[in-house]
């Protein structure tokens, strides 16, 4: 079976800025809001949010940065829209509970949405009552790791997907759980890519569901009362 290489000395120099330094979120901080210290924040600075809740929603990272939580505060979008956007190269998002993500039928709301980055980890993070919950467009190079993702999906037209991949590549899936979602885990256009280690049940459709996708691995993942555990259309070389 073959691993995917990817840039680690391109990802690292990308990743390390000079003069980098660590904004800190909490209740009696100069930062009481992570929106605040992510707009505050310089190109690959640290914001490390400490615990607790923190009702907010379109927080948007369009520079490099680490965006790390500390016990897993929890980032609360009270049901209104997505939550957490990502435009820029080499972001981290590591250690958060996201839950209540925005439901609605012209706007694909996620926990977490990547639009156009590369370079990205997103990983050791609890989302929960989500839409979408990790969804990825046009983006390369990442990796979604240990995180788990559940929703109370019912209905195929009125959920998401759990991880959603779109026009990408180069990314690697490993050690997520997924479940209660229309799909586990979505390719769609996606090429060059590795699913593996998953644990992806009780979803309406498919653990895992590969469309327009070639030349991706998927190996050492269980999938367990889905609709069906894997589905590849109009696919080659998987």
């Amino acid at each position: 079976m073959k691993r995917i290489c990817f840039p680690v000395i391109l990802f690292l120099l990308l990743s390390v800025g000079v003069d980098a330094k660590t904004l800190r979120v909490c209740g009696n901080c100069e930062f009481r809001t992570i929106k605040g210290a992510v707009e505050a924040a310089a190109a690959h600075d640290t914001v490390l949010v400490s615990p607790g809740t923190y009702p907010e929603y379109g927080i948007v990272i369009a520079k490099p940065l680490v965006l790390i939580g500390e016990q897993m505060p929890v980032i609360d979008g009270e049901m209104k829209e997505g939550i957490i956007g990502i435009t820029a190269d080499s972001v981290t998002i590591r250690g958060f509970v996201i839950r209540n993500v925005g439901i609605s039928y012209t706007n694909d709301f996620a926990a977490i949405h990547l639009s156009k980055a590369k370079y990205y980890t997103i990983e050791e993070n609890v989302l929960e009552n989500v839409f979408f919950g990790i969804l990825v467009e046009k983006s390369h190079y990442g990796l979604v790791r240990n995180n788990k993702v559940s929703s109370n999906a019912v209905e195929e037209f009125s959920s998401g997907n759990g991880i959603h991949l779109w026009h990408s590549s180069h990314a690697r899936i490993t050690g997520n759980e997924l479940s209660h979602l229309r799909d586990g885990i979505y390719f769609e256009f996606v090429d060059h890519s590795e699913i593996d280690s998953n644990y992806s049940h009780d979803n309406i459709r498919y653990g895992l569901h590969f469309m327009f996708s070639n030349n991706d691995d998927y190996y050492d993942n269980l999938f367990m009362r889905n609709g069906a555990g894997v589905a590849v259309m109009f696919s080659k070389f998987i």
